[in-house]
């Protein structure tokens, strides 16, 4: 009895301390989950795209992208259900094309976060051999990296 206890008061300390972001980024996930095989296979696709990348909302792009992704799966959902069904068809398509545009800048910023990543790391190497001095490591067989 106990532990119950103590693992409710984990779990509500856990709610009522999860960001903003995070609360985003478990909206996003439901939606997505709730959306799958409804809108085609192009939106599969994107929704794969969506999902393959670490979306984070600690980002205010990556939380903006989760926010209109989950509003556009919901209202799109709502949509799809309330259409006869001579229209659903084109709101599947209008949605396949929105998601791809979602999963497109979702790449876009993950490449941007890496490129930033490895700037950082860069410049941290770049003030070590600065600060210690260079070694005689030979990059050309250096397996780690790509011998830049």
């Amino acid at each position: 009895m106990m532990l119950a206890f103590a693992l409710d008061r984990i779990d509500s300390h856990r709610l009522r301390n999860r960001s903003p972001e995070a609360e985003t980024a478990e909206r996003f996930a439901h939606a997505v989950g709730t959306v799958r095989g409804r809108f085609g296979a192009h939106a599969d696709a994107a929704l794969s795209q969506l999902a393959a990348l670490e979306l984070q909302g600690d980002n205010p792009r990556v939380a903006a992208l989760l926010q209109h992704g989950e509003a556009l799966l919901t209202a799109s959902l709502q949509a799809l259900e309330s259409v006869p069904a001579d229209r659903r068809e084109a709101i599947a398509l209008r949605t396949a094309e929105a998601l791809e545009s979602l999963a497109r800048e979702a790449h876009d910023l993950a490449l941007a976060k890496g490129a930033a990543q490895d700037d950082k790391a860069a410049a941290l190497a770049r003030f070590v051999v600065t600060r210690y001095g260079a070694t005689t490591l030979d990059r050309s067989t250096d397996s780690a990296g790509e011998g830049r």
